[in-house]
């Protein structure tokens, strides 16, 4: 999804909203396009805020300068907070450009006038209401935190703008820009996960929280295991779920392979026991598991609460988010019955190893099906690829079935397919690709610190990777190998692949510096910008590379493209094809006006391919 098809998918709601809203009296003006920049605050606290009160805490007006939305929160901990917002609706061109360094700056320069209590009285009513509310908490040391959002590229020039701010006024801003708006707006919509939520505080990963642990009537109310590392469990009431869940809500899942859906029917099953059948819920479930870096202290005995520090949970997703859900929307009365009758298991690890809390994650979650690359999910680099994908048509999928909808025109794509071809295509390891995919261990996503075989190190950490160039890889071979007549087996269609597109990439480069006349093409942007059109041109240059492979080496006469025996052409192609002599041959092979042609007018013999002109 291009920023500017976000753009428009965006503007589209704000016409709805405006719609709804027709008697708001932010919305006076006659032209629609003239109420946009409001109804983009009003979309701002629905979609972030999960809030339709609009006129309470909007400030856009006359005479108001960077103060579009003045909001207050009242967070567990810390308190009252105050957020002031500035927006920026820009038109669509903007969307491919950076956000503007100079209306950035003189944003800030309001900011600091507004935390300083400089700023005079204007002619916007609601403005100095919600004003006077906030230098009054700024008085009294309360928190306050700036967001900027605007639908435009990040730019690099304001971040040291931002650290000086935040350095002499102790005090934090977060921009918001266009990647980062469709980010949680992808999250949202086709995830079904709630994003996070610039209104609320970051978690720090080793942040203290307090744990309420229940007092039962025996000696000590918790099991304590001290080797080979402490480990504790726990019994909590609902209670303690919808506290750590409320203030922390999706954070608390970063190290899991999975996030809980808004909507499942295990969810449903939940939240049915936790309403009628509340005494056997600790019986119906499993608990939940739990890591932290530290229990602070020795624990009495006969503790109620304990503190730890950072704590992730990476077993148990559904049954928190379920009891969340209901205590959130159980009456004060309900709410007394689940804590007095309802329990949860609490299992919590004490774990400093980024290795070994990966692997008690990869057990813990060991009794559902699971796939190697679903524990390298929150990996920054598949967090990286992901985030670049949303840019594109093709959605780079980290988490198996993450994406519960798609929007029209977008294809997901899972990060196994992506590395195969990345690996085949672009770091032209075709051998190594071949014995993974022949491997019943998925070698991909298998760390080479596990398993001497294991390729995520060489595919996605020790050389550069752009989704662009994965996307380029897939495009081009999966185009031709989707295409691949069934009169060739599987196996022998997936040595095809392996073996001949590694060549079939220097043999296109060299085609497309004869075609024209230059060696400036980058091969990634012309397979993106033309592989709808030219499937019949890749398609050439696949035929053209098996043919002359047969050729150099001189297999030609002991196998016959147009009728052959499969298991026969399959034993003579990874017998017969000597990879690392076919590749010095196709790297000083020059393609003049015959040969140039030659591909052009190449008939297929063996690939189905998009029939339009190249």
């Amino acid at each position: 999804m291009l920023n500017t098809e976000f753009y428009t998918k965006l503007d589209g709601e704000l016409s709805e909203l405006i719609a709804e809203n027709s008697s708001n009296a932010g919305l006076k003006h006659k032209n629609k396009e003239q109420n946009k920049p409001y109804a983009f605050l009003m979309w701002f606290l629905k979609f972030y805020g999960q809030t339709q009160v609009y006129s309470q805490y909007i400030t856009e007006g006359n005479d108001d300068a960077s103060c579009d939305i003045i909001l207050d929160v009242d967070d567990v901990e810390k308190g009252k907070i105050f957020y002031v917002i500035q927006s920026k609706w820009n038109n669509k061109q903007n969307a491919s450009k950076q956000i503007n360094s100079t209306e950035f700056k003189s944003a800030l320069d309001d900011f600091k006038l507004v935390l300083l209590g400089e700023k005079g009285k204007t002619k916007n009513d609601n403005f100095n209401k919600k004003y006077k509310e906030l230098t009054k908490h700024a008085q009294q040391n309360g928190t306050i935190k700036f967001v900027y959002f605007s639908l435009c590229n990040a730019n690099p020039e304001v971040d040291d703008n931002i650290a000086s701010f935040e350095k002499n006024y102790a005090t934090s801003v977060e921009v918001l820009d266009i990647n980062r708006i469709k980010r949680d707006y992808i999250d949202f919509h086709y995830k079904k996960i709630i994003p996070d939520n610039p209104l609320e505080q970051e978690y720090s990963p080793d942040e203290e929280i307090r744990l309420n642990i229940d007092q039962l009537d025996i000696k000590q109310n918790y099991l304590k295991i001290n080797s080979p590392f402490s480990a504790y469990i726990f019994l909590l009431r609902p209670k303690t779920i919808f506290e750590l869940f409320e203030k922390y809500k999706f954070k608390l899942f970063f190290k899991n392979v999975r996030n809980p859906l808004i909507h499942s029917k295990v969810n449903e099953n939940i939240e049915e026991t936790l309403k009628n059948e509340i005494p056997y819920f600790w019986y119906f479930n499993n608990g939940i598991t739990a890591l932290t870096s530290g229990v602070d202290g020795h624990i009495n005995p006969t503790a109620k609460s304990i503190k730890v520090s950072g704590l992730q949970i990476i077993n148990g997703a559904q049954t928190v988010y379920s009891v969340y859900k209901s205590y959130r929307d159980a009456s004060a009365k309900d709410r007394r019955i689940m804590d007095k009758e309802a329990l949860l298991t609490m299992r919590l690890l004490t774990v400093n190893s980024k290795e070994l809390g990966l692997k008690i994650t990869r057990y813990t979650n060991s009794q559902n099906p699971m796939e190697e690359r679903d524990f390298w999910a929150n990996d920054d680099v598949q967090v990286a690829l992901q985030q670049q994908s949303f840019n594109t048509k093709y959605w780079y999928e980290k988490r198996r079935g993450e994406f519960r909808e798609v929007p029209e025109g977008i294809t997901p794509v899972s990060n196994r397919d992506f590395a195969m071809y990345h690996l085949i295509f672009n770091l032209e390891k075709p051998v190594e690709a071949q014995q993974a995919m022949r491997s019943d261990k998925d070698y991909f996503f298998i760390s080479r610190k596990d398993d001497k075989d294991g390729l995520y190190e060489e595919i996605f950490l020790e050389n550069p990777v752009r989704f662009d160039d994965m996307l380029a890889a897939y495009l081009f071979c999966e185009a031709i190998h989707a295409n691949i007549t069934a009169e060739i087996n599987d196996e022998a269609a997936t040595t095809l692949t392996f073996f001949f597109f590694t060549l079939a990439k220097t043999l296109l480069k060299k085609y497309l510096f004869w075609k024209y006349k230059s060696k400036s093409i980058n091969l990634t942007e012309f397979i993106i910008e033309k592989h709808s059109d030219d499937n019949l041109l890749f398609a050439k240059v696949i035929e053209f590379t098996i043919q002359e492979s047969f050729l150099y080496l001189d297999i030609s006469n002991n196998i016959n493209m147009n009728k052959h025996d499969d298991e026969k052409f399959y034993t003579l192609l990874t017998r017969e094809i000597k990879q690392e002599v076919a590749k010095e041959h196709f790297e000083q092979f020059i393609i003049d006006d015959e040969k140039g042609q030659a591909i052009e007018n190449w008939k297929l013999k063996f690939i189905k391919a998009n029939e339009k002109s190249s």
